[in-house]
């Protein structure tokens, strides 16, 4: 039961540092694009200045998406994660129960 927990949380993990990367890749995309555009209108390209525009405003908007999907996948993880360490804890106090259930006998004899 713990490995299966265990296993969630090291998917939600990955799954969230994916989307981090993909947040970080589609952050440059947008940069490289209003990057463009402003150089596009600096040297007077008018139509090629407004489609890159178009551009960034569309990456801005995938951004704003990836975002919450990123927001979704940490929240997941640190669900996860709780459910992990309440695993771990509750096997620890079953073992802790189990040690104190000992024989009167066994007891002497470990003293």
């Amino acid at each position: 039961m713990t490995e299966a927990a265990a296993n969630r949380h090291h998917s939600a993990l990955l799954w969230k540092n994916l989307w981090t990367t993909l947040l970080f890749v589609l952050g440059i995309a947008v940069v490289g694009f209003l990057t463009t555009s402003l150089i596009l209108l600096v040297r007077g390209a008018y139509l090629e200045s407004a489609a890159s525009g178009f551009a960034t405003l569309l990456s801005g908007g995938g951004f704003a998406w990836i975002l919450e999907r990123w927001r979704d996948a940490k929240k997941d993880e640190q669900d996860a994660f709780r459910d992990l360490e309440a695993r771990q804890r509750a096997i620890k106090a079953a073992k802790q129960a189990d040690s104190s259930r000992t024989p009167m006998v066994g007891r002497l004899n470990q003293q």
